[in-house]
């Protein structure tokens, strides 16, 4: 499976995480197909990134890499932003809860958004603060643009979550 992330397993920005990207890229299938078989084995109950790191110390090489925090969490990113598994919007212990689909059963479950549209939407949240306590705050004449304003932020926002 060609990852999402430039054929490795993505990283967090820092230098360690990067570095660790391009090191597990030769890896990274076999640990996918671990985690999927993890989430298959655990039905509708669904496994969290703690629940697939403790399932790994029990494994073999393939399943023992998954036990650090980070390719447990960069394997699930993978797989939820590629559609193979689901991660619900229930949490155990605050941590999400990812399944496969068929185990969605019902429940609500969370579009993948990557780093760069957290931004992206955190950046119009706080021009949408603003656009608002200015139209609380403007004389009448200038609130229909600053209302037109808020309205194509809104807009962004919305085709940022589609």
């Amino acid at each position: 499976m060609s990852t999402p992330y430039n054929g490795t397993v993505g990283h967090s920005g820092t230098d360690t995480s990067r570095e660790r990207a391009e090191r597990k890229a030769g890896h990274i299938d076999e640990e996918l197909d671990v985690v999927v078989d993890f989430l298959t084995r655990a039905g509708t109950r669904g496994l969290t990134v703690t629940t697939v790191k403790r399932a790994a110390l029990t494994g073999d090489d393939n399943q023992l890499r998954l036990a650090h925090h980070g390719t447990a969490s960069a394997a699930l990113s993978i797989l939820h932003k590629s559609g193979r598994i689901a991660r619900l919007t229930e949490r155990r212990n605050g941590a999400h809860i990812y399944v496969t689909p068929e185990n969605i059963d019902g429940r609500d479950f969370e579009r993948f958004i990557g780093n760069r549209v957290k931004a992206q939407i955190a950046a119009l949240d706080e021009t949408l603060a603003e656009l608002k306590r200015l139209i609380g705050s403007s004389a009448p004449v200038d609130r229909l643009g600053l209302m037109l304003a808020r309205d194509a932020v809104l807009a962004q926002m919305q085709e940022l979550t589609k």
